[in-house]
């Protein structure tokens, strides 16, 4: 049903949360950039912003925006991992009068509903769902809608077209940076709700990646936008991101995560430093308190081909980096080992990866500034060998990104690789005939090992972590969240030490297990007796004895603070 002429559009903005919610999800920065596109392009509008986080009861919160007759257009926004949320609130739509009489339009976007935008138009087909990169997108179909148009003219939508009964996919359209960006916050009001739940301010000073890994979709998802090889990666202008960044100091937001899949980007070429320095230099200037995190690639740290004139400069502006507050640097390592990470398509070394930590370490150190060194990490993939395994620990062992007496730390010891949609990885396995069929509700595919014994071992190491998930998870998170308490105020917290002692032995452990079961299956012989019983016997004796003693600490008040004495305690009854 048309909007009359004339009245405001009334559009609210919605994202999905993970449930229960964490403190890590925080700022949902897709429904804010898409706003703060609108006020500068669209008249006659009002938008609102409901994050389903912050709510007490999501699906209440969704049943009273649906019977609102004032809200004429509901723009979903779909998080990773809250498919299920997703699906509810779907439900709960199909039901709605508003919906069905045409009243209320819902259009949804995001990663996950732009690879299943035939597959959920045809299930609900009121729905129209954004693919790619919104800007464009949204302001043409809020035109459309006012306008009394039909959509075939909208870009990068899916929809059914109900004169034709058809599912109509239309082309997406580019619009650079320079156009879409604003330094301008749409909804200042929910950034202090952000702030007052202690949530992760993100922010984005670029789009896409300019590499192209094989297990990775990101390129593929820039092109539903439209947008070429060429321009996989693409920054906004730093006016833009540096008045934005103020907007969120002013509202007392001191401590920043950007949201780039790759921050540092550049070529070797020391004038190509000179955008890390404006980043510097202008964060410097809104405030000399600030602390943020980046992710980076290991050569964008350090970098084989770089002259010795480069390799300065590059240090340089990492030094001013270091120095405007970065505090923590999330390296892409995904492998330590130069055949899994020349299978990923990776284009770096186990050498970049031990220079780039060598470099950030003694940077920091002339610098006097701690900055965290955090990794991301595959280590279990269709095609590997035991041989990969062991030097993946061996890298992670070496680099001490599991050691006592560091912060610096990887995501997750035992990672198995996610064969998406969209990704090329995808293709290597269906060539040789290990590709299984997708899993419901996800853009991921069941798979088969390439080695059976290896798959024996990860599956092992994957059951075993998922037996300890959710403690795993607020552990992680209490530690990371006391580790950046510890740069704000400048000095440690013994809890955190405490803490942080516990995570780096869980993890250890974690370590042996695997080195155990993977030395064994390469060495065992029909013969031999079988040893993986004990092995987990014994690696499950030792995780007891560490999580007893925490539960201990936590009753004899070692840890004071009562928050993380309640979290931690109710998710130790649950498994010990």
């Amino acid at each position: 049903m048309p909007i009359e002429a004339q009245r405001p559009i009334n559009i609210t903005f919605v994202a999905t949360s993970l449930e229960p919610p964490t403190k890590g999800q925080g700022r949902a920065l897709g429904p804010e950039t898409l706003a703060s596109y609108l006020k500068k392009t669209t008249e006659n509008l009002n938008m609102t912003m409901v994050d389903l986080q912050l709510e007490k009861n999501p699906d209440a919160t969704i049943y009273a925006l649906e019977q609102n007759p004032d809200i004429d257009i509901l723009a979903l926004s779909v998080r990773y991992g809250t498919f299920s949320q997703f699906k509810r609130i779907l439900e709960s739509l199909n039901n709605s009068d508003r919906v069905n009489s045409g009243q209320l339009h819902v259009i949804v976007g995001n990663v996950m509903p732009s690879f299943l935008a035939e597959k959920l138009v045809t299930a609900y087909p009121w729905l129209v769902v954004g693919k790619g990169e919104g800007e464009l997108t949204l302001q043409k179909y809020l035109e459309a809608i006012q306008d009394h148009q039909n959509l075939e003219n909208v870009p990068g939508i899916t929809f059914f077209n109900k004169e034709t009964q058809q599912i109509i996919t239309n082309k997406g359209e580019y619009l650079p940076k320079s156009i879409t960006s604003s330094p301008n916050l749409a909804f200042p009001e929910y950034i202090k709700n952000i702030l007052d739940k202690e949530g992760v301010i993100w922010v984005s000073s670029s789009s896409g990646c300019p590499w192209d890994c094989t297990f990775c979709s990101v390129a593929t998802y820039r092109k539903f936008t439209g947008i070429d090889k060429k321009s996989r990666w693409e920054p906004r202008p730093m006016q833009d991101v540096l008045g934005e960044l103020q907007e969120l100091y002013t509202l007392g937001a001191k401590k920043f995560v950007f949201a780039d899949d790759e921050m540092l980007v550049g070529i070797p070429a020391v004038s190509n430093f000179d955008r890390w320095n404006e980043i510097a230099d202008g964060i410097q200037k809104i405030g000399p308190d600030i602390k943020y995190q980046v992710s980076v690639r290991s050569d964008m740290i350090w970098n084989l081909h770089d002259t010795p004139e480069i390799r300065i400069a590059r240090e340089t502006a990492l030094t001013n980096l270091i120095k405007s507050g970065l505090s923590q640097v999330y390296i892409g390592f995904e492998s330590g080992s130069n055949t899994q990470l020349k299978r990923y398509q990776k284009g770096e070394s186990v050498e970049s990866h031990q220079k780039a930590i060598e470099t950030l370490r003694k940077l920091a150190l002339e610098s006097n500034t701690e900055v965290i060194i955090g990794g991301g990490f595959i280590m279990f993939d269709s095609l590997m060998t035991f041989s990969e395994i062991i030097e993946n620990i061996n890298f992670i062992r070496d680099s001490k990104l599991v050691s006592h007496g560091s912060k610096d730390f990887i995501g997750d010891v035992f990672d198995m690789i996610r064969v998406q949609e969209g990704s090329r990885y995808k293709q290597i396995l269906k060539e040789k005939g290990l590709l299984g069929n997708p899993i419901p509700d996800t853009l991921f595919y069941n798979y088969k090992f390439q080695d059976s014994k290896v798959e024996q071992v990860a599956l092992t190491c994957i059951k075993s972590a998922a037996e300890l998930d959710d403690f795993f998870e607020a552990l992680k998170y209490t530690v990371f969240a006391q580790a950046l308490e510890e740069q704000q105020l400048g000095h440690d917290l013994p809890e955190a030490r405490i803490l942080n002692w516990y995570l780096i032995e869980l993890r250890l452990n974690d370590l042996q297990l695997l080195e155990n079961l993977s030395t064994y299956h390469n060495n065992a012989t029909i013969e031999s007796r079988d040893q993986e019983p004990q092995i987990i016997s014994n690696f499950r004796i030792s995780r007891n004895k560490l999580l007893s003693k925490l539960r201990d600490d936590l009753l004899n008040q070692v840890i004071k603070d009562q928050t993380i004495q309640t979290l931690l305690l109710e998710h130790l009854k649950k498994i010990i």
